[in-house]
């Protein structure tokens, strides 16, 4: 998914965290209730002004998100459904069903969360629903040209995407628990790397393959083969141009006919 989980979460807080704060920013008082405890963390507690302050700093972002969505909303209409291989910007229920299949089927934790912002947050569910259907649609077109790829792709989208819901789990865990969390993610790191290096040589082999044909059609052309090929071209353009004459022929003739039965009757 292009977009990131951690945005999702975030998003489901009601703004994205200002300028520096990252990860740390989800173990703020504003987290979504529940839902990270749901993933399997636990939500740190926090004092009622600093919720108050928070609740300020979220909705005067949430302003500003507003505007600039509203003025750029005409502007990338038309770009949205180009970029979501012909989809349109609000997914219809069928596509909706099939995502959700998908994303429960490869990646439950993930289907919770969508889940989740399906109810608090509809904006964010619809923005999440368009890249998982993008991400479907992706790799559904590589396993139509190659089901070795699909099956690595598809891999290292899960790996990817358990990152980012551990390293959420980490920024929201209790310290006791963090070490834990990433070390999760430090062989999550390592089985991407694995993953990287076996659809790199997926590619290479796919690479080598169309290297022997273009050789292969240099060596036949270098050999007496070109100049065969050049005469069986030329036959079957002459019998072309043969074929167009007569019909031209005829339809001249034709005219002529015309043209001279024409002449009789006004005499």
């Amino acid at each position: 998914m292009r977009l990131p989980l951690l945005g999702l979460l975030l998003g489901a807080m009601g703004g994205q965290p200002a300028a520096g704060q990252g990860l740390a920013a989800i173990a703020s008082p504003g987290v979504a209730p529940g839902m990270l405890a749901q993933q399997g963390s636990a939500s740190q507690a926090a004092g009622s002004g600093t919720a108050a302050a928070g609740d300020k700093a979220r909705n005067a972002r949430a302003a500003g998100d507003k505007a600039r969505n509203d003025s750029a909303r005409g502007a990338t209409n038309g770009k949205t459904v180009a970029e979501g291989n012909g989809r349109s910007a609000s997914p219809n229920a069928e596509d909706i069903a099939a995502g959700m299949a998908f994303v429960r089927r490869h990646q439950p934790r993930l289907a919770k969360l969508i889940d989740y912002l399906k109810e608090r947050d509809p904006r964010q569910y619809e923005r999440a629903m368009r890249e998982v259907l993008r991400t479907q649609a992706r790799l559904e077109n590589i396993q139509k040209r190659d089901p070795q790829l699909h099956a690595i792709e598809l891999e290292l989208w899960k790996v990817r995407s358990e990152q980012q819901l551990v390293a959420a789990e980490a920024a929201a865990a209790q310290p006791s628990k963090r070490d834990k969390l990433e070390s999760a993610l430090l062989k999550l790191l390592e089985r991407e790397a694995e993953l990287e290096v076996d659809r790199l040589n997926v590619l290479r082999a796919r690479a080598a393959r169309q290297l022997e044909e273009l050789d292969q059609q240099l060596q036949s052309r270098r050999s007496g083969q070109a100049a065969e090929e050049i005469q069986r071209r030329m036959k079957q353009w002459k019998s072309k141009i043969e074929r167009e004459a007569n019909q031209i022929r005829g339809k001249r003739e034709s005219r002529t006919n015309d043209e001279a039965k024409g002449k009789q009757g006004d005499e």
